[in-house]
């Protein structure tokens, strides 16, 4: 009878550690699913961040093409505004001569 207790309380055990080892390896399961889940994200949000470099560097080219741009369009108003008053004049001074 004493042995038979004894089989039935290392029985009952071993269905306790049976049961942790299954909890123990469901939750390993589910610890490689999440790390698995992270490296995914990790992977996606490196190549966000590559692509969003990228942008920025093509932004920044366009900026500078931008300010070029519109640094050579002041410059040819500048012209313009010149060439306009050298005109203005010799229009003065031809009325002038006309009217002379």
């Amino acid at each position: 009878a004493v042995v038979q207790a004894e089989q039935r309380q290392a029985l009952q055990r071993l269905g306790q550690l049976t049961t942790e080892c299954e909890q123990a390896a469901a939750w390993v399961a589910k610890l490689r699913g999440e790390r698995q889940q992270v490296s995914s994200d990790l992977s996606r949000l490196q190549q966000q961040r590559k692509e969003a470099a990228e942008e920025l560097e093509r932004l920044q080219e366009q900026r500078q093409q931008v300010a070029a741009d519109v640094e050579r369009l002041h410059a040819e108003k500048q012209q313009s505004m010149a060439d306009l008053a050298k005109l203005r004049l010799e229009q003065q001074a031809i009325a002038s001569s006309v009217a002379a």
